[in-house]
C-alpha cells in the first residue's frame, strides 16, 4: 500500500484507497474516485483518526486479517496520540497546581513572618516593662525611709511610688504613675521642686508641693 503521510507513514486516503480498491475492484476509476471523495471528504486525515478504524472495524475476519498491519499500526498510532495528550493535560495540571502551592507557600510565609514580627514586638514590650519594674524598684529602695512615709500608703506600698532628696542642689522630686489610659507613652509622671525660691521659700514648701501633686 503506497503512504502520502509527510513521513511515510499512511493517512485516510491510503486506507481508503486499500478498501476501495479491494471490495471495488472492478469498478472504473472515476468511480473509484467518486468512491473515495466520499469517505474521505476531500480530506487528508492521520491515521489514527477514529474513521479509520470504525471502517476496518465492519469488515469480516478474513478481510481484517488482510489489513492486520494496518490495524496495528493505526491502532498504535491513536495510542500515542492520546498518551500525548494525556501528558499535555497532566503538566497542564502539574502547572496549575505549582502555582497554587506557590501562592499557599508565600502565602503561609507571609503569616509566619507576621507572626514572628509580633512576637518580637511582644518580647521588646514585656523586656521595657521588665527594666522599668525593676528600675522602680532600685529607686524605692534608694528613697530614705522618712520620704517613704510621706508617700501614698505611708511606704506599705512598695515599687509603685518613690521621691528623691538632693540636699546639694536643694531640691526635691517624686514620681507616680500615671492612671491607666491617660498616658500609654508616659507611665510615671514627676514633681520637682527647688526650695528656697519665690515660689517654694522653705524645705517644707517644696516638701508640700511634690508630695502633694
Amino acid at each position: 500500500m503506497d503512504s502520502s503521510g509527510e513521513k511515510g507513514g499512511p493517512v485516510k486516503i491510503d486506507w481508503a484507497r486499500a478498501l476501495v480498491e479491494h471490495y471495488f475492484a472492478d469498478s472504473s476509476e472515476e468511480e473509484q474516485q467518486v468512491m473515495l471523495k466520499g469517505i474521505c471528504g476531500g480530506k487528508t486525515i492521520r491515521s489514527t483518526d477514529v474513521e479509520i478504524l470504525d471502517h476496518v472495524a465492519e469488515l469480516d475476519a478474513d478481510n481484517k486479517q488482510a489489513f492486520k498491519k494496518q490495524i496495528q499500526a493505526a491502532c498504535e498510532s491513536l495510542d500515542h496520540l492520546l498518551q500525548a495528550k494525556g501528558c499535555k493535560q497532566d503538566a497542564k495540571t502539574a502547572v496549575t497546581g505549582t502555582a497554587e502551592e506557590k501562592t499557599e507557600a508565600a502565602a503561609k510565609k507571609a503569616a509566619q513572618e507576621k507572626e514572628k514580627k509580633e512576637q518580637a514586638h511582644r518580647e521588646h514590650e514585656a523586656g521595657e516593662k521588665a527594666a522599668h519594674k525593676a528600675e522602680v524598684e532600685r529607686q524605692w529602695n534608694l528613697t530614705p525611709s522618712w520620704l517613704k512615709e510621706l508617700l501614698p500608703g505611708g511606704g506599705a506600698i512598695t515599687g509603685t511610688f518613690y521621691a528623691q532628696y538632693h540636699p546639694v542642689n536643694e531640691f526635691f522630686k517624686t514620681f507616680y504613675p500615671v492612671r491607666a489610659g491617660e498616658d500609654p507613652a508616659n507611665t510615671y509622671q514627676s514633681c520637682q521642686r527647688k526650695y528656697g525660691t519665690a515660689r517654694c521659700p522653705t524645705k517644707a514648701d517644696a516638701l508640700e508641693t511634690v508630695i502633694k501633686f
